[in-house]
Formats: C-alpha cells, structure tokens, sequence
C-alpha cells in the first residue's frame, strides 16, 4: 500500500503532488493548449538523419519533457497540441547524473521542465548471464535525485518530476523499490517545491501499454503518458514564482 500525502491533487486520470505550503506555490493560471513537434538535444541523434541542437532551446520553449527512452514518442504525444512551444530532450540509456548535466546547461529562465528519469538507474544487463542485476542501490538513487532536484529548484520557472513507472512482470523486490524510491522522490520534490507527478496506478499491470520488453511505452501507452502529462502541467501551468 502507497501512502498518499495530504497535499495530493487528484484528478480522474493523474495525481499531481504539490509542494509544502510555505515553500513555493504556482500560480494557478489557465493557459490555452501549447504544443507542437520540435526536436532539441546536442547529445544524441533520436532518429535516423535528425540532427539536433541543444542551443535552439533558446527559442522561449513553455515546456521541456526531458529525459530517458520512457518519453521517445513525446515528441508526437505531449508536443502536439498548440503552437511549437514545447520541446522533448530524449536521452535514452540516460541516468540521473546525464540528466542533470543537461539542467545544468539549460538556461535558468527559459520555461518549465518535466523530467523523466531513474528507471536505468534500477536494472543493468548482467554480461555474464544475460540477465537483469541490480545496478545501483536505493539510497544512491534517492541522492542521486536529490541532486538533480536542486538543481530544478534554482530554475525561475515551475519544474516537475515524473515518478519512475512500472514494469511488466517485474519481482516484488523490484516492484518495492521502484514505490519506494518514488515515495522518497515525492518528498524530495515536496521540500523542494517541484511538482510530482504520480503516473504509477495508470500503468500497473496495463500490459497493452508497454511494448514486449515489458519495460517500454507502446504507441497506446506513450500516447496515454502524453495526455496525462498534458493534463498535469495545464493543472499547474507555468508557475512562475
């Protein structure tokens, strides 16, 4: 059982994590739905002759989603539905500490950033026996993102978090680490003041979402991640502090 905050906004389809009172609060405005296509990132070629450059980020996007392979197809599902202001960074293999780098170059005061990382940080492929083995352990994750989070805090521009999701047919000693490192992550972002954003019941067991690695987002489970995704920054729109 997850223990869910007190401070949990919950909708029908996602449930966004706010931070502490006292701390930093968004500015609850509405804002019309922004989106389209446009592919940034200077670190790795996402698909075959598409050439991207980290400077274009320069343009004034409103929202970023950045991070692993979980958001490959975010360019069509979240950064479809305006008016070319939003921007995916795909990193895929990216851990934490590559992640993070990426913030660090990112300029300060140029929109909001939703991040999506940590599920490389569980799992590696043991050489040997062709197998999953544990790659870091818990409490290294959790500083690692506890880095990472500063490092959204100093941006002006309100910055979210999204909670590492499930995998198919993962053990239970897996599973409990994946809910645990989120529900130390939640607090983080709480202290923080960056959003969480808790997709974790959407996917459970949702085996049509995923793609046969059972780690991976099908064309129905990434167009269902960007329509929650949508859904949780138009709840806490681009807040300024």
């Amino acid at each position: 059982i997850r223990p869910v905050k007190e401070k949990t906004r919950i909708t029908s389809d996602w449930k966004l994590v706010g931070p502490k009172s006292g701390i930093k609060k968004p500015k609850k405005v509405c804002v019309n739905d922004i989106c389209e296509l446009t592919l940034e990132n200077r670190f790795q070629v996402l698909r075959e002759n598409a050439s991207d450059s980290l400077e274009d980020f320069n343009k004034g996007y409103e929202y970023t989603v950045l991070g692993d392979s979980i958001i490959a197809n975010q360019d069509i599902n979240f950064c479809s539905k305006g008016n070319k202001l939003r921007n995916r960074i795909c990193l895929p293999g990216a851990g934490i500490e590559r992640i993070n780098s990426v913030i660090k170059e990112l300029p300060e005061n140029k929109g909001s950033l939703i991040v999506h990382v940590g599920t490389n940080e569980l799992t590696k492929k043991s050489n040997r026996y062709d197998k999953l083995i544990i790659n870091r352990n818990s409490v290294e994750i959790e500083k690692r993102y506890e880095i990472l989070i500063k490092s959204l805090a100093k941006r002006q521009s309100q910055s979210y978090v999204v909670g590492i999701l499930p995998r198919i047919n993962s053990n239970g000693e897996l599973t409990s680490r994946m809910l645990s490192i989120n529900s130390k992550v939640n607090s983080l972002c709480d202290d923080y003041g960056i959003l969480f954003i808790d997709l974790w019941d959407h996917f459970s067991n949702r085996i049509k979402l995923f793609k046969d690695d059972g780690l991976h987002l099908n064309e129905a489970g990434s167009r269902k991640y960007g329509n929650l995704i949508n859904d949780s920054v138009k709840s806490f729109p681009l807040g300024f502090w």
